[in-house]
């Protein structure tokens, strides 16, 4: 589900809006989509945004007749399918977005070099500290181009072994660093990730990956002042 409420309140400090977000997990039949649909009607809110693939579906028409019967203003917001129902939610009042690219959320590599034709698009690696360096390793040597990180205190040891790895088999690796900050300390704990480091240790810490990665994705997550300070102590290690 797209970080819609965010988008909107970022930094959740606006006082003209309040948002709600109920969602139905992977599943999307009857009866999950029965069971959101009714704890957001409870909520009678102002307006109602439905995102979810595959609105032809038993499930997600459910919703959309509930909402629409519950006289709940509602825009739906789906794939390229749901072009098949604009005169159904318009005749029903509602209102839609379709986004019609294809994300082939999923796909395999192999589909997107050998199928799609992929040729020139790098294709990246998400990898976690959570599994096995083993593990780790392993995806490094798989056919990926380059590989992403995310980075705290107690996962270094594991990325230096990491990108050991990748700088013998010529395959940039980057972390994901995120500074915490007195500003910012409210989204880090709704998003649920630990922090890289504080705004007052970053130097300390970037130096300590000089020479392992091929850089660093550094973000305050939600605290542009914060950014800018970021950047500004983290200049020093570009100009080297």
């Amino acid at each position: 589900m797209p970080l819609l409420e965010v988008m909107l309140d970022e930094r959740a400090e606006r006082s003209d809006i309040d948002m709600r977000v109920i969602g139905s997990g992977a599943k999307l039949g009857p009866e999950q989509c029965r069971e959101v649909s009714e704890l957001m009607i409870k909520l009678n809110p102002d307006l109602v945004i439905l995102i979810g693939p595959a609105q032809t579906t038993p499930g997600p028409s459910e919703a959309r007749k509930m909402l629409r019967e519950a006289g709940l203003p509602t825009i739906v917001i789906s794939d390229f399918p749901a072009k098949k129902l604009v005169d159904e939610m318009e005749k029903s009042g509602l209102g839609y977005i379709i986004v019609e690219a294809d994300s082939m959320i999923g796909a395999r590599r192999e589909f997107l070099r050998e199928k799609v034709r992929i040729k020139n698009l790098k294709l990246g690696c998400l990898l976690t500290a959570r599994r096995s360096i083993e593990d780790a390793i392993a995806r490094v040597k798989d056919a990926w181009d380059f590989f992403f990180m995310r980075l705290e205190e107690k996962s270094l040891p594991a990325l230096e072994q990491i990108a050991k790895e990748c700088k013998r088999l010529d395959k940039p690796i980057y972390a994901y660093f995120v500074v915490g900050t007195p500003r910012n300390a409210e989204i880090i704990k709704m998003i649920g990730w630990p922090v890289t480091t504080t705004m007052e240790k970053v130097e300390e810490f970037a130096a300590k990956l000089e020479g392992t990665l091929d850089g660093i994705i550094a973000t305050c997550v939600g605290d542009y002042e914060g950014d800018k300070e970021l950047l500004e102590k983290l200049q020093k290690f570009r100009e080297k």
